[in-house]
């Protein structure tokens, strides 16, 4: 499943099968056909530019790529590929920048990713990638500043493995602005948050033993005000 804007691309198939040649041979009958499939999809506008999205095989399963086009400038650009098995969305935050983020709710080991895409009038692009094995959230703030809670799990085999949890802040162009905490599953300290879009507040729990022990409140444009990591 594909969304773009919160409207999800219809994709559908047409097969269609052709008699290529047919023979007997011994007490045998043998016919040989020739199996054609024809993806379609909807193409998803907006006022200045179009995606879409084509089908193709790979590595022994099917994948999606989604592509940028400007008409009006004969340009493309491709944005993504990605599993058919995830659910992918898009989001344009942008004139020239757009995110993609995919999910498999249920699927831990599956690695998962939000992709931050800038595309460049020579048909170039700049991708900023954040790979993840569980998404917990994902919230748009004012200015189109992008708040991203997940869980990756780190390590195993020979290394003990550690599932770390983080809630950070990326500009539009996925370049990250702060980290506002991270732990691990099995520390004595955890933390939680709320937001609350209203009030453009949110609002970092501190926690032990599953009881909240303290809280810390940020406002949007306090974060907003803080300087890019490089």
């Amino acid at each position: 499943m594909i969304k773009i804007e919160d409207t999800e691309v219809k994709t559908w198939d047409k097969h269609e099968s052709t008699l290529v040649e047919c023979g007997i041979k011994g007490d045998v009958f043998s016919a040989l056909r020739n199996e054609k499939t024809v993806f379609n999809s909807e193409i998803y506008k907006y006022e200045d530019l179009k995606i879409v999205v084509n089908r193709e095989p790979r590595f022994d399963e099917f994948y999606y790529g989604v592509a940028i086009i400007d008409p009006s400038k004969d340009k493309a650009w491709p944005l993504i590929t990605i599993p058919t098995k995830f659910s992918t969305c898009v989001r344009r935050l942008d004139k020239n920048m757009f995110v993609v983020w995919t999910d498999m709710p249920g699927s831990v080991t599956d690695i998962k990713q939000c992709t931050f895409c800038t595309i460049h009038e020579a048909e170039k692009q700049d991708y900023i990638t954040i790979d993840f094995n569980v998404l917990h959230n994902i919230h748009f703030l004012p200015g189109n500043f992008v708040l991203l809670c997940f869980s990756q799990i780190l390590g195993g085999q020979h290394v003990e493995q550690k599932v770390i949890t983080t809630l950070a802040l990326h500009e539009p162009s996925g370049r990250l602005v702060k980290t506002l905490y991270e732990f691990d599953v099995n520390d004595a300290k955890t933390f939680d948050y709320t937001l609350d879009m209203e009030a453009k507040e949110l609002v970092i729990l501190e926690k032990a033993k599953g009881n909240v022990r303290g809280q810390t409140k940020v406002d949007f444009s306090e974060l907003q005000s803080k300087k890019a990591t490089e």
